[in-house]
């Protein structure tokens, strides 16, 4: 081994050394609570790493050359190894005599000295060999321990390539905290600030009081300290290349330092691939608002910056209720950027921008996406506990005990004020909320690890609700600040406190100690409980001279809807907005934990406040879930568990429906859609615009979360032939068009069904469970006609009693000018033949059991009355009632009108019928509304008849007894073949009644 190569090594491996000095230096570093305390240490820290980050460096080029120099000192032993290898076969093979040659000369005849010469050489030979022998055993030991000091060298390499990776990890970590430091110090002084803005700035007058900001208000001077002078910062735009799903033009916006960034220094592309969006969601009630943008610098150079940039990305419009913010890849989890103020972006019209500092050092590939959601309340505790109250409702607080989380624990929690989610719309389509009224807030507290005590939550205020039974009588004011308490708690500065008594002498001592501002409102509003008005008057008062006009406002509203309520002469029913409801009814706690089934909890009231309860959560778990609210009957344990699922649901799904479409020319053509509930009347208006008129009815309401899949199939001889791949999916995000398929359906098997009046299958759907394990499912029927034969075969016709039609047209026919006129009676006579006693039994009969003033009803109630009483069985009892018209013009036209009911040429018999409803079935809707008949009817119709033509008869029937119909003296198909005349069918049709009046004028019924 090279004496040079072995002494390089040896003082390379020393080097090594070092990283146990970086080791120590990263072991008195500070833990991160107390950076968060101690700027100077912080420096310090900085300047730690900064060195440790260039020692590493050096290490690693030792790591590398030391590396190298081995593999050769390997490379040159193993060509030492065979090059002595072979030296010495060739030694023995020159220098050493084989057995055979020895054996031969001892068997010759010699001389002695000959003998004594050949001892000699076999001597020499033998201590040859073993000198030989000696130096390959050195030359193989020495071979061995260089094996095993290499072998010790690489492991020693391979440990210190595992340190440095584990201390650039370390360092990472570092990094990361620091800069999750340095936001969180900005966060609150967020909080501090819009605190103080919420206790001395005027409200802005609306009864939400507070405006939600993205991930709250903006610390201004915070803000600008991070980002000095950015609103003179360089803008680059950044355009999408291609489509967008979100039909955005814009990929995004970016600001930084000057001299830091140029134009030409990265690139940006927005993703929207289902894919992809799925992997951005984390939380269940996350929706994605825009694609996933991806920032690189080129050639993958890093950029520097020394100030957190800021990135403005384009989103849709979305649910109210949720809170959008920008997150961004770090490390291998996401996290979530500062909010930056809104700016005016040149040439840009009609676009929503959200913003976010973005704290990136060295910028080689930087990934944000902008999501919806509920906004999380965060908090760190420790061991020794915590108690406080959630912004985004005060009446809610959670006190947490000492020793709940033996170390840090993260706690996020999520409030969901039921008025935002649309609960009064949905109990009126669910039949789980039937009785009730979900009051206070959705609940949810979620920790890192599992709580080793039990976490106490205390409901203020959680809703004007009454029980049944010990319900008291309020004054307007006590009234009024009931129905207000919760409202004001969220919306009145703590400054009233100090302005109003806040003790009370009945009060229990641990109520006395008022930690918070909600301590002291609440305390402001248990002495207002029992006041009188003078004492209301002067809470007023003292909210004028604090500058809270909206809270006067609020309460003179309330109380003004109070009074009328109670007035006795207003018959008016008041509509309490769902902060100011009164819910009359039994109150239900209920909770569920991690991923156990809902169950309802024990709840203490509080002394100081009779409208707030007391709940316990047991430790040993994780995800807490709390929900509450009134019903006016008394629910079981099953009841109370779908009750609570609906409205857990409620947070977080997106209600959806299913639509299939058959376009009314071809039903086999078929377009199938995912639409949101309420967009699914709009849905299909445009659909019946486009033709597709037909088809099932829209699905049963479910619910989706972003990112779910629906699979569809089809069953029971129906098949798309269009796509190959089964089942379809659907991959569903709220604020991305669904995907829709469209295509032609075609029945499998014609011969399969031939008893069914249509050929028919089933479209099932399902949702494949992913984030959220419930199954959805659902089946629709989807009918295609058969030819007309089949379609009718076993149709059932409508009866037509033609005596009765006849009687109805000739009471009309004798009164047509006048109903009250009484010439029927001449031809009630001829009826009867002129028998007078018949007569006179008829008009009694008419008199005793017809109610009617209306000649033309006694007419035709003679006319009946005769034909089922008095006429002879065996005669022809149309043929008579013609007959008895006296007048022979008058006697044809009653004649042409009921020939027209009549075998075997009628155009309103069954049979020719469903010759005209084969002609008219595509365009039957537009001529029954033409033909005057009701919407209701129409749509009985359709619920009830499957198939085109089967409707077309149906319609039909009802059309031909319609008064319309018998009390005239028009054609009825003449009309019918007007109306049609812009129609598709018209030609046909009119073909149809040319014939139909060549073969009739032979058909005579009387002479």
């Amino acid at each position: 081994m090279d004496t040079k190569n072995a002494e390089d090594a040896i003082v390379d491996i020393k080097a090594l050394k070092l990283l146990d000095y970086q080791l120590k230096l990263l072991a008195k570093l500070q833990p991160p609570s107390i950076l968060e305390q101690d700027n100077e240490i912080m420096s310090s820290v900085t300047q730690i790493l900064d060195k440790v980050m260039t020692n590493i460096q050096m290490v690693a080029d030792y790591v590398c050359e030391i590396t190298t120099k081995l593999d050769d000192v390997r490379d040159i032993i193993k060509e030492y190894d065979i090059e002595i290898a072979e030296n010495l076969q060739e030694i023995i093979k020159e220098h050493m005599l084989t057995e055979s040659d020895c054996l031969k000369r001892d068997s010759s005849t010699v001389e002695d000295n000959a003998r004594i010469t050949i001892a000699k050489k076999k001597l020499k030979q033998f201590r040859n060999k073993q000198l030989l022998g000696r130096q390959d055993h050195e030359l193989k030991e020495l071979i061995a321990k260089t094996e095993e000091i290499l072998l010790r060298s690489e492991t020693e390499v391979d440990y210190c390539k595992e340190d440095i990776a584990n201390l650039e990890e370390h360092l990472v970590s570092w990094t990361n905290t620091l800069e999750q430091i340095e936001v969180k110090k900005l966060r609150l002084m967020d909080n501090e600030k819009s605190n103080n803005n919420n206790d001395t700035n005027t409200s802005n007058g609306t009864e939400n009081g507070i405006v939600e900001h993205v991930n709250g208000s903006h610390d201004t001077e915070g803000f600008d300290r991070q980002h000095p002078n950015w609103q003179t910062w360089p803008l680059f735009v950044y355009d999408i290349k291609g489509t967008s799903r979100f039909n955005q033009r814009i990929c995004c916006v970016i600001l930084a330092t000057p001299g830091s960034l140029n134009r030409s220094d990265i690139s940006c592309e927005a993703a929207d691939s289902y894919h992809l969006l799925d992997n951005c969601l984390e939380f269940i009630d996350e929706q994605a608002i825009s694609g996933l943008v991806t920032i690189k610098a080129y050639e993958e150079k890093s950029i520097k910056f020394e100030v957190p940039i800021l990135v403005y990305i384009p989103v849709v419009s979305h649910n109210s209720s949720l809170i959008p913010t920008i997150k961004y890849y770090k490390g291998d989890c996401w996290a979530e950027g500062l909010a930056a103020p809104p700016i005016k972006i040149p040439d840009v019209a009609n676009v929503s921008f959200i913003g976010a500092s973005i704290p990136v050092r060295d910028l080689v590939c930087l990934q944000c996406i902008a999501v919806a959601r509920y906004r999380r309340h965060e908090v760190d505790v420790d061991e020794k506990g915590l108690t406080y109250e959630l912004h985004d409702d005060r009446n809610i607080k959670i006190s947490i005990p000492p020793m709940t989380f033996p170390n840090t624990s993260k706690v996020l929690s999520k409030v969901v004020s039921w008025n935002k989610v649309g609960v009064e719309i949905d109990s009126q389509l669910n039949s789980n909320l039937k009785y009730i009224k979900a009051i206070g807030s959705y609940l949810e507290v979620a920790s890192e690890t599992v709580t080793k005590s039990d976490i106490e939550v205390i409901l203020y205020n959680i809703g004007w609700f009454l029980e049944k039974e010990g319900a008291t009588i309020l004054t307007t004011n006590q009234e009024t600040l009931h129905r207000c308490s919760r409202w004001i708690i969220n919306n009145m500065k703590p400054i009233m406190a100090d302005n109003i008594q806040t003790t009370c002498e009945d009060a229990p001592k641990d109520h006395q100690v008022l930690r918070t501002r909600e301590d002291k409102n609440r305390m402001v509003l248990y002495n207002l409980i029992n006041c009188n008005d003078t004492d209301f008057d002067s809470f007023i008062q003292q909210l004028e001279k604090t500058n809270q006009q909206h809270i006067i406002e609020v309460l003179n509203r309330v109380k003004t809807d109070i009074v009328l309520a109670q007035s006795q002469t207003s018959a008016k029913e008041i509509d309490f907005s769902q902060d100011h409801q009164f819910y009359n009814g039994k109150l239900y706690i209920i909770m569920k934990s991690d991923d156990k089934e809902w169950k309802p909890v024990l709840h203490e009231q509080k002394p100081m406040n009779p409208k707030s309860r007391v709940i316990t959560l047991e430790k040993g778990h994780c995800v807490y879930k709390i929900i509450s609210f009134t019903s006016s009957e008394e629910l079981t344990s099953r009841e109370l568990e779908n009750a609570a699922n609906v409205l857990d649901e409620l947070t977080y799904f997106t209600k959806v429906k299913i639509i299939c479409r058959q376009n009314e020319e071809d039903l086999h053509d078929v377009i199938i859609h995912c639409t949101k509930s309420c967009e699914a009347e709009q849905r299909l208006s445009e659909l019946d615009n486009r033709g597709y008129t037909q088809g099932p009815p829209a699905s049963e309401e479910f619910g989706l979360i972003d990112g779910e899949e629906i699979e569809i199939r089809f069953e029971h001889n129906i098949q798309m032939t269009k796509y190959k791949l089964f089942p379809l999916k659907i991959k569903y995000f709220a604020n991305i068009e669904p995907m829709k398929f469209s295509g032609r359906i075609d029945i499998v098997d014609i011969n399969d069904q031939r008893g069914d009046a249509t050929h028919h299958g089933q479209l099932v759907y399902k949702v494949t469970t992913g984030r959220f394990d419930k199954e959805r499912k659902g089946t629709m029927r989807i009918h295609f006609p058969k030819e007309l034969e089949e379609n009718i075969e076993d149709f059932v016709h409508t009866s037509v009693d033609p005596v009765r039609l006849l009687a109805k047209h000739i009471a009309w026919k004798q009164t047509s000018d006048n109903s009250y006129s009484t010439r029927w009676v001449t031809y009630a006579g001829n009826l009867v033949q002129q028998e007078m006693p018949t007569y006179r039994q008829i008009i009694r009969d008419i008199d005793e059991y017809e109610s009617s003033d209306s000649e033309r009803d006694r007419c035709e109630a003679f006319i009946l009355r005769w034909s089922s009483h008095y006429s002879d069985p065996n005669t022809n009892k149309i043929e008579k009632m013609l007959e008895a018209q006296s007048e022979e013009d008058t006697r044809k036209k009653a004649n042409q009108f009921i020939m027209s009911y009549l075998l075997p040429f009628g155009y309103f018999t069954n049979e020719k019928i469903e010759k005209m409803a084969y002609i008219i079935a595509r365009d039957w809707k537009i001529i029954a509304e033409k033909l005057n008949i009701s919407n209701y009817d129409i749509s009985r119709i359709i619920s009830s008849e499957d198939g085109l033509v089967r409707q077309a008869i149906r319609m039909l029937e009802m059309w031909r007894i319609l008064d319309s119909v018998v009390m005239t003296s028009e054609s009825p198909l003449l009309k019918l073949c007007d109306i049609s005349e812009s129609l598709r069918c018209h030609n046909t049709l009119v073909e149809w009644s040319k014939a139909y009046e060549n073969n009739s004028n032979e058909f005579i019924l009387t002479g």
